[in-house]
Formats: C-alpha cells, sequence, structure tokens
C-alpha cells in the first residue's frame, strides 16, 4: 500500500462534523496621528566664512532637521495615551490615589516583570527593576495591556482599585520579597509615565509563597484570561501553588476528565517540562504571532486534537502521547518550512492546527494496521498543505476535507 493510499484513507476516517470554533475577525487597530511638535526653535545655520553659502535648498533642509527631533518610544507612548484620553499634560502623579493610602515604595522596588517583556519599551523598564516576579505564573506584562490600563486611569484621572503587594516571608534565596500580586500593568504604565524611581500607594500584606501564588489565582478569575493562565490556574490551584510538584503528583491531582488532561497537556508542553523533547520554533504566548511560528492557542488547538486520554491512562503513558505528539508537529513544520508557498499566517493558524492534530491521531491510531508509523506521511502531507493556500481562516473540518 503507497503512502498517499495509506495517507488518504486516514483522512479519510477523521470525523468532519465536529464542532469547530470559528476564528473572530481580528480588528485593526487605528493607525495613530501624527501629532507635530510645539514650540519648535528654529535654529540659525551658521558657515564658515571661507565657506560657500549653502543654497536655500540646502539651508531649508537644514533647518527642517534641528527643528523636528524624532520621538523615542517612551515618547510616542505618552503621546499617544494623552491623546486618547483626551487630556493636554499628565496629572500629577499624587492626585491618582487615594489619600488613605500612606504605604508608598519607588517602583523599581516591587518585582513586576517574571521575564523579559517581548516590547522594546517594556525590556527598557524592566531593565530598572531589576526583580524578578515569582508569585505570577506565566504570564507577562503586555504593551497592549498596559496601553489599554493607562488610558482608563489617566481618563477617569484616578486610581480606582489598589495596587497590591505581598511581602513574602519565605521567598527562595535570592529572590526579592516585594511581589506585586495585582497592578503590574498598572506599575509598568506609572514607571512609563512617571519614571521608576516615583513613589507609589499601594497596600502590603505579608503571606508565604503559595499564599501569595494563590491570592493571584483568585484575582485571575475576576478577568479575562490567555489560553496559558487559564491552563497554569488549573495547575496551580490543584498543587496548591506547589508548580514544581513532581509529575506523578502534578497529574494525579490534576488530571480528572478530558478537559484537565488537555490543560495540564498544554501546561507541562508550553512550559517545555516534557522529557525528550522542546519545541524546535518560537511559539508566541500573546494573541499577536509577530516574528513566531504560530501561537500558544494554536499550539493547545493542535494537542486537544491530537491527544486522546481516558480512565486509567498513567502519567507516563498521556506524557508518551504528548512528547510523540509535539515530536511529529516539529517534523510537519520544519517540512513546511522548506516548501515555497509556506505561510504560518495561514499554514499555522488555530483552526488548521487543530486539523492537524486530528490528522495525527488517525495516523497514529492506525499505525498497527497499516504498519506505517506518522512520520513516515510527514512530506507528502506538508505538501498538501503548502499547496491548499490560504487555509488559515478556514474551519478544522473545512481543512480536513481539503487534504481528503
Amino acid at each position: 500500500m503507497s503512502t498517499n493510499t495509506n495517507l488518504s484513507a486516514a483522512i479519510a476516517s477523521v470525523p468532519t462534523s465536529i464542532p469547530s470554533v470559528a476564528v473572530e475577525p481580528v480588528s485593526t487597530p487605528k493607525k495613530a496621528r501624527r501629532i507635530e511638535p510645539e514650540n519648535v526653535v528654529v535654529a540659525k545655520v551658521s558657515h564658515e566664512e571661507n565657506e560657500p553659502a549653502p543654497t536655500p535648498k540646502k539651508e531649508k533642509a537644514a533647518l527642517k532637521k534641528l527643528a523636528v527631533k524624532p520621538l523615542n518610544d517612551r515618547e510616542k507612548f505618552v503621546q499617544a495615551v494623552l491623546r486618547r484620553s483626551g487630556l493636554d499634560a499628565l496629572p500629577k502623579l499624587e492626585t491618582l490615589f487615594d489619600k488613605d493610602l500612606t504605604v508608598t515604595r519607588k517602583i523599581k522596588d516591587i518585582a513586576i516583570f517574571i521575564g523579559q517583556p517581548e516590547d522594546k519599551l517594556l525590556q527598557s523598564i524592566a531593565a530598572e527593576c531589576p526583580h524578578k516576579n515569582i508569585v505570577n505564573i506565566t504570564a507577562e506584562v503586555s504593551i497592549k495591556q498596559v496601553t489599554a490600563v493607562m488610558e482608563d486611569v489617566l481618563s477617569s484621572q484616578k486610581m480606582y482599585h489598589v495596587i497590591e503587594v505581598a511581602k513574602v516571608k519565605d521567598a527562595p534565596e535570592g529572590e526579592y520579597a516585594y511581589q506585586c500580586e495585582s497592578g503590574r500593568h498598572r506599575l509598568a504604565g506609572l514607571a512609563i509615565l512617571y519614571g521608576v524611581d516615583a513613589e507609589i500607594p499601594l497596600r502590603i500584606t505579608g503571606r508565604t509563597l503559595f499564599e501569595s501564588r494563590d491570592s493571584v489565582v483568585f484575582a485571575n478569575k475576576t478577568r479575562s484570561t490567555s489560553a496559558i493562565e487559564k491552563a497554569d490556574l488549573i495547575m496551580t490551584q490543584a498543587t496548591n501553588g506547589d508548580i514544581e510538584a513532581k509529575p506523578d503528583v502534578a497529574y494525579d491531582k490534576v488530571v480528572r476528565n478530558k478537559t484537565s488532561a488537555n490543560d495540564y497537556a498544554f501546561s507541562r508542553s508550553i512550559h517545555q517540562k516534557i522529557y525528550g523533547v522542546k519545541f524546535e520554533f518560537d511559539v508566541s504566548v500573546t494573541s499577536a504571532i509577530g516574528h513566531c511560528m504560530t501561537t500558544a492557542t494554536s499550539i493547545k488547538g493542535f494537542l486537544t486534537s491530537a491527544l486522546t486520554w481516558s480512565k486509567g491512562l498513567t502519567r507516563i503513558q498521556f506524557d508518551g502521547q504528548i512528547k510523540e505528539s509535539l515530536k511529529w508537529l516539529n517534523a510537519l513544520v520544519k517540512a513546511m518550512d522548506k516548501i515555497e508557498g509556506f505561510e504560518k499566517r495561514q499554514h499555522m493558524a488555530q483552526q488548521p492546527l487543530k486539523a492537524y492534530g486530528e490528522l495525527y491521531k488517525s495516523l497514529a491510531t492506525s499505525a498497527g494496521t497499516t504498519g506505517k508509523s506518522p512520520e513516515e506521511f510527514i512530506d507528502s502531507l506538508a505538501a498538501k498543505i503548502v499547496a491548499l493556500g490560504d487555509i488559515g481562516r478556514d474551519k478544522k473540518t473545512e481543512v480536513i476535507a481539503k487534504l481528503s
């Protein structure tokens, strides 16, 4: 039996009536309106006595160069949030906070960032705020959220919610005690607007590390969270905040049904905790693909479709499934990336990834009958996928049907 025949048979066996999730159209952000600098001081261009006088055209260009100073990233941010908030200037910092809050700390003395933010402006702020946040599990501070939060603060000219900071009693050696539990985006925004040395009123509560992480979990329940956060919240709650729990302990406490099994698989995979396999391509932890090959949400879609969980399945067996599926996905992406016409925004979108997961499961299930492993179909499948062209907005079942 030929490889193509086996592949077609495997694809044909995939159900096409599986409910799928429609991809919401992404709204295009409004183009920022250029703000011309005010009160420009025009400098007089001089020249040496023995040098020929510049032509009017050259003199005009020189004057323009001196007059218009390019805005840096911070100045662009400040102008943008002021414009969208309807303000001409930043309000005094102390007017944003309730007078009842008497405890203050400098922004740079509070642990805000988990690691290195993706945005260059936030990277510069993180460099001045050296303390690592160890109570927030995954979600790094994002410039999109910082912008939205600061627009709200400036529009109302009030910080209605208290910034919560934990003084961790049992912080690991080398880790900083003052950890921001709630308000990291506000702190980052205030650091951009007023500087990292600004004194910020806040509430400080003494907690153990586990108590502080639990506090973050409950706070996150009240707001919209990303796919990674949701999976990590389940992991954190089940292990009582012990994110370093041994694999068998985490599996036994977390996995109770198919949904929690998917969350376990996603969290373990995205944090590169599956022994013997790592992603061989970049995965964006935000909804924006950026320079990465795909997003974390798309990876979750692949795993949800690719894995089979049932009661009685051991942790080693389930981790083995995760490992083999990720190895196969790595190989498929590598093969597609070599083919002319491959476009990550089309071929690595959420719904196509779900379709690849279904195809992998079908090939893995039929391996005992066909005598061929899923890896043997990679090259032919990669060629078929790229040949489909624009499939980024197709439903999972539509991608499967096209491949058959």
